[in-house]
């Protein structure tokens, strides 16, 4: 008897923490994160496919994640070495691969509209982020990228590893100050 009752104990307790903690799971995703939001992705995803997503979902959005740097870096930096029309000389860019986080958040469009902060807007097929290794840079050689420098999210294609890329089409996708991506279908 008193084993059962033990039992009973040690199993209400832990059916309570597992609410608990599920319960504060969930209410973290519906919070904001917690530093200054840099970019925010909507439209055709599942950013609740994975729990522990680095992404926050926005209440007020359905299909929208926020992401401040640490969340978004939090995702994995690569490196790119590369030339732009915009810089002189090679520049080393590190952001996540905008694959890899198309795939965190289920992203399932056929393209991409990106919008920087002065509401400039383009239009990316979503295939040229799975078929070359371009990145949302959030750091230049070392050192977060300000707004002031075209920060602080700046698409980056592989310029220099990729010769093909190096053409009008490409460049004027590579929209800096990006503040929102919108997954399409």
């Amino acid at each position: 008897m008193k084993l059962l009752r033990i039992i009973n104990t040690f199993a209400g307790a832990f059916i309570f923490l597992t609410l608990s903690s599920l319960s504060s799971h969930a209410q973290d995703l519906e919070t904001p994160p917690p530093g200054k939001v840099i970019l925010t992705v909507s439209g055709a995803i599942n950013a609740s496919k994975e729990p522990g997503t680095a992404a926050q979902k926005d209440p007020s959005q359905q299909n929208t994640v926020s992401f401040d740097r640490t969340m978004l870096e939090a995702s994995g930096l690569t490196k790119i070495i590369t030339e732009t029309p915009w810089t002189k000389g090679l520049v080393e860019f590190e952001g996540v691969l905008a694959r890899n986080l198309f795939a965190k958040i289920d992203a399932t469009g056929k393209s991409v509209q990106a919008r920087a902060l002065d509401d400039y807007i383009v239009d990316i097929p979503i295939e040229d982020f799975f078929e070359y290794d371009v990145i949302l840079a959030t750091r230049k050689n070392g050192e977060p990228i300000t707004i002031r420098d075209n920060g602080p999210v700046w698409i980056i294609y592989p310029w220099t590893d990729v010769s093909d890329l190096r053409r009008p089409q490409y460049y004027s996708r590579s929209i800096w100050q990006l503040k929102s991506l919108t997954i399409l279908p």
